[in-house]
C-alpha cells in the first residue's frame, strides 16, 4: 500500500511540474503575457547619467529645449557633475523662466560645490546669495584643493583682514596662499611672488629661488601673463606691478612706500590737462 502511495505522489508531482513548466513557456512566448520575450525586448533601456548628458550635449541648441528635463535634468539629479554644472550655466544664460534665474543658478552651483567641485565652490563664494561665513567655507574648501583663484581670494582676505569673515589681518598666511597659488601656476600669483622677492618681503632663503624660478615668466609677461609687466626689471616704474602689489598686499610697509607710477604719460595726454 505504501508503495502505491509513493508512486501516486511521484506521478502527481511530475504532472504538476510539467503543467507549471508548460505555463511558464506559454507566458514567455505568448505576446499577451507580461513576461513574454517581445515585451522584455520592449522594456525601456536605462541609460547612465553620463550617457544622458552626452545625448543632451549632442543636440543642437534648438533641440535641447524639449529635452532639458528628460536628459539634462535627469543626469544632473542623478549626480553627474558636468550635468549639474550645465544646469547652472543654462540658468545663468537665460534658460530659466524670468524671476527664478538666481534661485535656479544658486541651487545648481551649490549642488556642484557640495559635490566637491573646487571651481563651483569658488563660484558659489563669489556669486551666490549666502552668509559671509558660508561663503568663506566654500572658498576655504576650494583653496584646500589648491584652486588657484580661490587661493588668491583667500590670501587677499588675510592681507586686508575681513571682520565680516572674522579674519584678522595676517600677512604670513596671505603670502602662504599666494605661494601655493604660484605653485599651482596661477599667472598673477607667479608675478606677485617674483615682485615680493624683488622687494625682499619674502624670507631670504626663498628670494633667490623665487627670482630664478619666475624671472623668465615675468620677462615674457606681455605675451603670457596677465597683468603684464611693462618693465619687469624695474618694479618702481611698472604700473602693472604697482597695481598687483597694492591689490594683494596693501598693508605691507614696503608696498605702501612704493612711489606711484605715472599712469598717464605727457604724450598720452591729448587735452593737455596735466600741462602747467
Amino acid at each position: 500500500m505504501s508503495f502505491i502511495k509513493y508512486v501516486c505522489a511521484f506521478t502527481a508531482a511530475f504532472i504538476l511540474s510539467f503543467i507549471l513548466a508548460a505555463v511558464a513557456v506559454f507566458c514567455f512566448i505568448h505576446p499577451s503575457c507580461s513576461f513574454s520575450r517581445d515585451k522584455a525586448d520592449k522594456q525601456p533601456v536605462e541609460h547612465s547619467t553620463e550617457e544622458l548628458y552626452a545625448q543632451y550635449m549632442e543636440l543642437s541648441p534648438a533641440e535641447r529645449t524639449g529635452k532639458r528635463q528628460t536628459l539634462l535634468a535627469k543626469a544632473a539629479h542623478g549626480g553627474y557633475l558636468p550635468a549639474v554644472r550645465q544646469m547652472a550655466a543654462e540658468a545663468r544664460e537665460g534658460g530659466t523662466p524670468k524671476g527664478t534665474i538666481g534661485n535656479e543658478y544658486d541651487f545648481w552651483i551649490r549642488k556642484a560645490a557640495n559635490m566637491g567641485d573646487p571651481e563651483a565652490q569658488y563660484e558659489a563664494f563669489r556669486e551666490c546669495d549666502m552668509s559671509d561665513l558660508e561663503g568663506l567655507a566654500y572658498l576655504s574648501r576650494a583653496a584646500e584643493q589648491n584652486h588657484s583663484p580661490a587661493l588668491l581670494a583667500l590670501g587677499l582676505l588675510y592681507a586686508e583682514g575681513s571682520p565680516r569673515h572674522y579674519i584678522a589681518r595676517n600677512e604670513r598666511k596671505a603670502i602662504e596662499c599666494y605661494r601655493r597659488a604660484a605653485e599651482a601656476k596661477e599667472p598673477d600669483a607667479r608675478c606677485l611672488m617674483y615682485l615680493l622677492a624683488r622687494l625682499q618681503i619674502l624670507p631670504e632663503a626663498e628670494i633667490a629661488q623665487i627670482t630664478q624660478r619666475y624671472q623668465k615668466d615675468v620677462k615674457q609677461a606681455e605675451h603670457q601673463i596677465s597683468p603684464s609687466l611693462d618693465y619687469p626689471e624695474d618694479v618702481t616704474e611698472s604700473s602693472q606691478a604697482y597695481d598687483l602689489l597694492r591689490t594683494y598686499l596693501p598693508a605691507n610697509e614696503k608696498v605702501k612706500a612704493l612711489p606711484e607710477p605715472d599712469f598717464l604719460l605727457p604724450e598720452e595726454d591729448p587735452f593737455g590737462e596735466n600741462n602747467s
